[in-house]
């Protein structure tokens, strides 16, 4: 019996604050509410039970007008666009600077090797003749000279072509920013005008003040409050849209889509299969791998997972933005790399790309730490080592023989040969 009384205060509640049965007279609103509270005490429902319908109903469409008001509150503005690749453009233009710089005392050297005056020994007039002058080119000051500009000219040559490619550098430096700027302008101007025809449209609004009034005025009624006090009136603040910047509103966004973060999956595998071992091309090379997001996606966070056992990481600055392939390949491997138990082999390529954020199961190897790649197991061996690896120490020696928790191991996809499947997961956009 209860639950029918539950579900008729639903039903009715529903039918009182439809908005196609709200209307903007007052004397409407108020027979409206009177009928709807009298079909709800008909039903079982008691003043209490009518009386917090209204509050609660208050509540909800106060909420919601917050939460709309919150997520516009929480838009960006554009403001930090201007900036983005700007320290990268001003980094180029230092260096090509100095190059150029570098470059223009080349040349002034050159030209002045090129116009060193030579002083030759005296010589015997007896001991000369016309054609007869191969004591100017085998002198000592004259061998000189000739040393000196020559390399000067090479000199001239070398810093000539690197401040050509510093200039380079520099324009695609000016070219990225502004390619960042723009995707940024363009981001925050889509990601606004979407919100706001959600949730500031008039449809919206309007239902949401009627709403409020209606449920403001049952309060009222139920509390034998007179309707023309101002507690009966619905008083939703207005809904403030987010002012962008100017340059932000400027921008020619047409078609721009908005790249939202979220987890994909990056490679998948069963854990014993054979050919997704260190060695597998599909590591390195974007077109031996068929699954693109492994090579293209940019990337926040990583998971590893095989079953329920998995380990994830934030990926640390200089890493976090950067593709799984091009953070491997940036660790200078590739199907072809040995492990010579170097130091750098020891500690891992690169030794700390990502920070642990989450584990569950038992990984085999020794205990969890930093997201390491291209890590060998401690002797000079050249096949011994894995891609990926999330413990300490070197897999006891023998990443196979010891059947260590890795990706891309020595034998194996994961060389503690689980027999199901192993993925690789990224979120990002």
């Amino acid at each position: 019996m209860k639950l029918l009384l539950v579900l008729a205060l639903v039903a009715t509640a529903a039918y009182a604050f439809d908005e196609s049965e709200f209307t903007e007279q007052p004397d409407d609103m108020l027979l409206e509410v009177r009928s709807a509270v009298d079909s709800m005490k008909k039903k079982g429902a008691t003043e209490a039970d009518c009386k917090d319908l209204a509050k609660t109903s208050c509540k909800e469409v106060e909420k919601s007008r917050s939460t709309n008001q919150n997520m516009l509150n929480n838009l960006k503005t554009g403001s930090a666009c201007p900036a983005l690749g700007q320290k990268a453009v001003a980094k180029a233009k230092t260096h090509y600077t100095n190059t150029k710089n570098t470059w223009n005392t080349k040349k002034t050297a050159l030209t002045n090797a090129k116009n060193k005056r030579v002083t030759f020994a005296s010589q015997r007039y007896s001991s000369m003749a016309p054609g007869n002058c191969g004591f100017v080119f085998s002198s000592r000051n004259y061998l000189n000279a000739k040393s000196a500009l020559n390399a000067a000219i090479k000199a001239e040559q070398v810093w000539n072509g690197k401040q050509a490619e510093a200039y380079k550098s520099w324009q695609i430096a000016i070219k990225n920013a502004a390619k960042q700027k723009r995707l940024c302008h363009c981001d925050a101007q889509v990601t606004a005008k979407k919100l706001w025809s959600t949730v500031g449209n008039s449809k919206l609004i309007n239902k949401q003040n009627r709403a409020h009034q209606k449920c403001k005025m049952m309060t009222c009624v139920l509390a034998g409050t007179s309707i023309s006090s101002a507690k009966c009136r619905g008083s939703l603040p207005a809904l403030r849209n987010k002012k962008l910047t100017a340059a932000t509103n400027r921008e020619n966004c047409k078609g721009h889509v908005v790249n939202r973060k979220s987890w994909a999956t990056l490679f998948s595998a069963n854990g014993n299969n054979r050919t997704y071992k260190n060695s597998w091309m599909g590591w390195y090379h974007r077109s031996h791998n068929s699954n693109k997001k492994y090579s293209d996606m940019k990337l926040d966070q990583v998971e590893f997972r095989c079953g329920s056992t998995y380990v994830k990481y934030s990926l640390n600055n200089g890493f976090k933005g950067k593709s799984l392939r091009s953070i491997v390949t940036g660790c200078f491997l590739n199907q072809n790399s040995k492990n010579n138990n170097s130091q750098s082999w020891r500690r891992g390529q690169c030794p700390n790309v990502g920070k642990k954020i989450a584990s569950a199961g038992s990984i085999n190897g020794g205990s969890l730490s930093n997201l390491r790649i291209g890590v060998g197991d401690g002797s000079s061996d050249g096949p011994d080592w894995a891609v990926f690896m999330f413990v300490t120490g070197n897999g006891k020696g023998d990443y196979d023989g010891a059947k260590i928790w890795d990706f891309g191991g020595e034998s194996y996809a994961n060389d503690s040969r689980y027999s199901g499947k192993c993925e690789i997961k990224g979120y990002g956009a």
